[in-house]
């Protein structure tokens, strides 16, 4: 029931914690869902924070708004960056105490660790395994970028496209000698308009403003989105002259990488830093 519950609502939640004895001295730590909860336990000591979630990063925003006055050093949280670095948002998010992941999201976070090499030995015919650690993050990459583009263009123009659930089966085709994947964008841009009740644009102008924005010379992890880097993942899984689990889909590629993402790949990212500091700054407030 807790994804129906108002932005309020999950504040007076958190504030009766932050009044119980016994989170007296731990940092309530907010993420954005049950996968990012699952993800971050296992990468700070629980027996200094306690990590609770709020479903949407709307609803996060303006709850962290909330605290900020009367919680600071007592809530974080952490979202996904979607395209809040590529909008230079990150100083403006910090604001509210909220820390941004390096790259869009924790997918893509997991996917430029070794985590995928992890998954790519588990899962792969023995004679792929060195293509694809050499190969299968680029394609992947290169490949998503297309979808990544149409998610900024419906963010920047707010078109109202419904990007949810998508069957990447539609518009996805993979050589799976190569592991060339092609996106086929006038099939996609047509899925997506005739699912998008409230679309407020055109073909035509979606098309246009794809043939502009793919000129901008975007990083690959802030673009593209983790999501759909692992649903293409999934699918080239699925090619049994690949993979040894052709039955693969996206909840088992990102179970598996989060299972092999380490403690040590965090520490090593920005996120981390950031979060390691106010957690610091917090014990010596409280031992003045």
């Amino acid at each position: 029931m807790r994804q129906y519950l108002e932005p309020d609502d999950i504040i007076n939640n958190i504030k009766l914690l932050l009044k119980h004895p016994f989170y007296s001295d731990k940092l309530i730590l907010v993420v954005e869902g049950k996968n990012d909860i699952r993800f971050f336990r296992s990468l700070f000591n629980h027996e200094n924070i306690k990590i609770e979630s709020i479903d949407g990063k709307k609803q996060l925003i303006t709850s962290m708004q909330n605290f900020i006055e009367s919680y600071r050093n007592k809530v974080l949280s952490i979202c996904d960056a979607d395209f809040d670095h590529i909008e230079g948002m990150e100083d403006e998010r910090k604001l509210s105490d909220i820390y941004l992941t390096d790259f869009h999201d924790s997918e893509v976070m997991m996917l430029k660790s070794n985590s995928l090499n992890s998954f790519i030995d588990e899962f792969s015919q023995s004679d792929k395994i060195l293509y694809l650690k050499s190969n299968l993050l680029k394609k992947s990459f290169n490949s998503s970028k297309t979808l990544g583009l149409l998610r900024y263009i419906n963010f920047k123009n707010d078109m109202k496209i419904n990007f949810k659930k998508l069957n990447f089966s539609q518009f996805l085709n993979i050589d799976p000698l190569t592991i060339d994947i092609n996106i086929n964008l006038e099939i996609l841009v047509d899925i997506l308009i005739s699912r998008s009740p409230k679309f407020t644009s055109s073909k035509e102008e979606l098309l246009n403003q794809y043939n502009e924005y793919i000129k901008n010379d975007y990083d690959d992890c802030q673009i593209n989105c983790g999501h759909d880097l692992t649903n293409i993942i999934a699918y080239i899984f699925r090619q049994k002259e690949i993979s040894l689990e052709t039955n693969m889909d996206i909840n088992k590629v990102e179970s598996a990488l989060r299972l092999s993402y380490q403690k040590d790949y965090f520490k090593e990212t920005k996120l981390y830093k950031n979060i390691n500091s106010r957690i610091n700054i917090k014990e010596k407030t409280e031992t003045v």
